[in-house]
């Protein structure tokens, strides 16, 4: 007989999750977000057509401004744009719909 106790969530309790939400120029390739603090890479991942991202990151972002996030063109005609002391938002994960 198993001794593993199944954890179901329901959606009358939060699920609490950090979640960063970018708005950037659809013409931006690449959104780029990583830990300040070690230099971990928690999302490289292309653009969006519309230009919004919502990305959830590790819960410890919630309460730190430890993120860097940046957009990066790949063709490297442009210049790359970083925005230091990213501090993620408190969302309840049963009524938000990430973007990746």
């Amino acid at each position: 007989m198993s001794k593993v106790i199944k954890l179901i969530y329901g959606r009358s309790s939060p699920y609490n999750q950090a979640m960063v939400e970018i708005d950037a120029d659809p013409l931006a390739e690449r959104i780029f977000i990583t830990d300040r603090d070690t230099g971990y890479t928690i999302w490289n991942t292309p653009n969006s057509q519309s230009g919004l991202l919502r990305l959830i990151v590790p819960f410890r972002f919630a309460t730190s401004s430890n993120l860097l996030v940046g957009i990066l063109d790949d063709t490297r005609v442009y210049n790359s744009r970083f925005v230091d002391g990213v501090k993620a938002q408190i969302v309840d994960g049963n009524v938000i719909k990430a973007s990746r």
